[in-house]
Order: structure tokens, then sequence, then C-alpha cells
């Protein structure tokens, strides 16, 4: 049983930082509408993570999460999940003041408990410290959904599909109900960060690995695919705020293309040569770190005047920065607490 998928990982580490990079050209150069690649990596980026959670989770889990036990599978994921989480929230209260965000001592320790225990996602997804962690807390409530998807499965392997449907129907209430499209991104932020609002991807990614875990991988057919897919997800005619990219039939069309993305990358064989296998591979493995790591590297750097003023320098030791103490806190601090509930096995 195979329980890593090199290109996904890949493909993981790829968003992680495209993501960074948007963020970075972003901060240092300006905002991005729904109409440009960043403006779309922005979102979507994030979606293609939460499909490529489900799928994953799917993968290692199909066989053997019953068998294993669900306490197994809840250590693990908070081995993965909340040593990064705790630090990196610990270092924004300490090093940006974000503590300061909130109004009363009693809700900023409250706060505080809930981003520590990522129970936030859980409570009010809104209320997050460091940027970027309101898809942690997403994520954990998708983990705490799964065993329940995984046990419809064990009673019908298609009840995979109805669990995935229901979640469409749930993001499509978002989409077309809750959402204003005639207001910013910004103002409908609350709607966007709910759990319940993405979800459908997470379940669309186990949603692939029923469907497509045992079929052959077919090269020629979904190069094609991943072509076509991601051709129309720089070119498709959408213009104005990014509310517009998460909001209506975009936000279906947007969602299935990244569907798309995975199912395709899922599905081809590929060898991009040592160098670029063994740099992917470090991305993959540090793309977590560097999603998390990335905004209090600027923010940092900024608020306490290191940045010079050229933007390309700016640019260039945000990224060597970011990239550099990511491999160093996933070596020493993340992969410790990984190696801790590892199956021997794996």
């Amino acid at each position: 049983m195979i329980d890593r998928i090199q290109s996904l990982d890949h493909l993981r580490g790829l968003m992680a930082v495209l993501i960074m990079f948007y963020h970075y050209f972003s901060w240092i150069y300006g905002g991005f509408d729904s109409s440009s690649f960043w403006g779309r990596i922005g979102i979507y980026g994030v979606s293609i993570f939460y499909v490529l959670s489900g799928l994953t989770l799917f993968i290692v889990y199909r066989e053997k999460l019953f068998e294993k036990g669900i306490l197994n599978y809840i250590k693990r994921r908070i081995l993965r999940i909340h040593p990064l989480l705790i630090l990196i929230t610990i270092a924004t209260v300490v090093l940006l003041r974000n503590y300061e965000l909130y109004y009363t001592k009693t809700r900023a320790i409250n706060t505080l408990a809930l981003n520590l225990t990522g129970l936030f996602g859980f409570f009010e997804s809104k209320r997050y410290i460091a940027t970027g962690a309101w898809s942690i807390g997403n994520e954990l409530v998708f983990y705490s959904f799964f065993p329940l998807i995984m046990w419809f499965r064990k009673i019908n392997t298609n009840l995979t599909y109805l669990c995935f449907l229901i979640t469409v129907l749930v993001g499509c209430y978002f989409a077309f109900y809750l959402f204003d499209p005639n207001q910013s991104l910004s103002n409908n932020w609350h709607f966007y960060v709910n759990p319940f609002n993405q979800i459908f991807l997470f379940a669309g990614g186990i949603a692939i690995g029923e469907l497509m875990i045992e079929k052959k991988k077919n090269n020629r057919l979904f190069i094609v695919v991943l072509t076509l897919s991601t051709f129309a997800f720089i070119l498709l005619p959408v213009t104005g705020d990014r509310v517009n990219l998460t909001s209506g039939t975009n936000r279906i069309i947007f969602s299935f293309l990244s569907i798309l993305i995975v199912l395709s990358t899922f599905k081809i064989n590929y060898n991009l040569g040592s160098f670029f296998n063994s740099m992917f591979d470090v991305l993959g493995k540090t793309s977590y770190t560097i999603y998390l790591l990335h905004p209090i590297i600027y923010y940092s750097l900024k608020k306490y005047e290191i940045l010079p003023d050229n933007s390309y320098s700016q640019l260039a030791i945000c990224v060597l920065t970011t990239v550099t103490l990511s491999i160093f806190i996933y070596k020493f601090y993340e992969r410790p607490f990984i190696s801790m509930f590892r199956d021997k096995r794996n």
C-alpha cells in the first residue's frame, strides 16, 4: 500500500510557494483583482490544499482507519498540525502583537486558547490570530468529519459520493445565497472562512480517491486534462473584486477546475530529473511550514524595519528567509513530532 504520492506532494509544495508569492506580491506591490492569475491563486491555491487533504487522507486511511482505530488517527493529525500552529500563533502574538487586536483581556485569553487548540474553526472561524490560520481551523473541522464519511463508505462505497453531493449543495448555498456579490470579499470574509463553505473541496478529494484509486495512470489523457484545466483557470473571463471568484457560478467553475487539477496530477507519471524532484520533494514536505510561516516573516521584517526600500530586495529577502527557516523548522521541530506516532510499516 502506497501512502505517499510524489505528484501530490509536489503539487502541495507548488501551491504553498505560489500562495507565498501571491502574498508577497500583494504586500509589496499592491493587491490583485479576480482577473489576475495571482488573485485567483490567492483563493484557489488554498482550495487545492483542501482537495489534496481529502485525497491524501483517503489514500492513507481507506483500509486502516477503523483497523488502527480512531484514536490513532486523531493523535497523528494532532501531531502533524498542532505543534506548528502553536509555534506560529505564539510567534505572531510575541512578534506582531496581534494579541492587541482583541478588545478585552477575557476575549484575548479566549481567542488565544481557541487558536492554540485549533478550536476556533469549530466555534468562530474568523477569530484566528496568525495570517492564514483560518484555513487550518477549517482543516481541523474537516478532519473531524473524515471518520464519519469513511464510516458511511464502509456501509456502502456509493455513500462517499452522496456525502460529496451533500457538501456541494451546502457550498452552493453559500455561493448563491449567503455571499453578497455587491460587497467586496473582505466584507464577505466571515462567510468565506466558514468551514462549511469549503468542506465540499475536502469531500471532493475523498471522492477523487474513491473514483480513481484503482484506475491506471494515463499520461496522455490526464496531461490534456491538466493543461486544459490550468488554461481555463488562468484565462476564464472574470473581472472585478475577488468576491466574483467565490460566489455564484464562478465558485462552482473554479472549484471544479481545482478538483480537476488535483485529479489529473494524481494520475500522471512524470520525472523532473533528480535536481527538480529533490527540490519539489523538499517543498512538499515543508509546504505547511511555508504556508504558515511566510506572513510572519514579512510582517516581522517590516515592523522591525529590516527590509530595504528596494522592492526586489524585499521580495528576495522574504523568500529566502521563508524557505530557509521552513526547512530548518520542519527538520528540527515538525519532523520529530510527526515521527512520534508514525506506523512502523510506513
